[in-house]
């Protein structure tokens, strides 16, 4: 269809002009041509992209924007997504845990076990108890979220004040805390329990727990609404 319309269109204007400037049209036609095919050709080539973490389309994670940065819809996604997985990871904890609790009258094996048997119990049991407190907080956040929903993401844009705005930014960062708190700190008594029965392994697993710990730990004080920082959201992704 194209090469139809130029011939349709381009080549009569070439023969005008080469009669205006008494070139042959063969001539003036085959410079046309020439000059289209380059400019198709230049449009077709591929642009030439890097997909490395430092590219264009990647994120370094120092570059990765507060969460007071991004608008109320996109935080309740996030929330709503955070609220799911604690669930279902504090579900599968009690369960386990709870099962454990009631068959750990078992002696250990290995006389020189860093913790006795009693210990192992108590471990066990500050375990269950952290994994049944995220699941009932959870539950209580998503529950919240749900509801407030829609009056959360009003605050959180600042249609309500700075002050409205100050305190729904403090309340994300509490539960962020709070939940990030409770399920760490209940992996940390289950390596303790497998410290118990296997030193090697539970030690590694406590350590990698600990640096899933801080690294909890730094994005929640990365995401508090610090005085000196500009808080205001983005808000120019919603629909008017």
């Amino acid at each position: 269809m194209a090469q139809e319309a130029e011939d349709r269109y381009i080549r009569p204007v070439a023969r005008v002009r080469s009669q205006l400037s008494g070139k042959s049209s063969n001539e003036e036609e085959d410079n046309i041509s020439e000059k289209t095919g380059k400019e198709a050709g230049s449009k077709r080539q591929p642009t030439k992209t890097s997909t490395g973490l430092r590219s264009e389309g990647g994120h370094d994670i120092y570059k990765i924007k507060p969460m007071t940065k991004h608008s109320g819809s996109s935080v309740v996604t996030f929330f709503n997504g955070l609220f799911q997985t604690i669930i279902a990871i504090s579900t599968l904890g009690t369960s386990v845990t709870f099962s454990f609790i009631l068959t750990s009258n078992t002696e250990l094996s290995n006389p020189n076990a860093y913790y006795n048997t009693s210990q192992v119990a108590t471990f066990l049991a500050v375990s269950w108890l952290l994994f049944l407190l995220a699941l009932a907080f959870g539950s209580l956040g998503s529950t919240l979220l749900t509801f407030f929903k829609a009056h959360w993401i009003r605050d959180w844009d600042g249609e309500h004040g700075r002050r409205s705005q100050k305190e729904v930014q403090f309340y994300a960062v509490l539960a962020s805390g709070l939940l990030g708190a409770q399920i760490i700190g209940a992996f940390v008594f289950l390596c303790f329990v497998v410290v118990a029965y296997s030193p090697v392994v539970g030690w590694i697993a406590l350590a990698f727990t600990g640096w899933f710990g801080i690294l909890i730990m730094v994005s929640v004080l990365w995401q508090v609404p610090w005085p000196w920082r500009d808080n205001e959201p983005d808000t120019r992704s919603k629909s008017p």
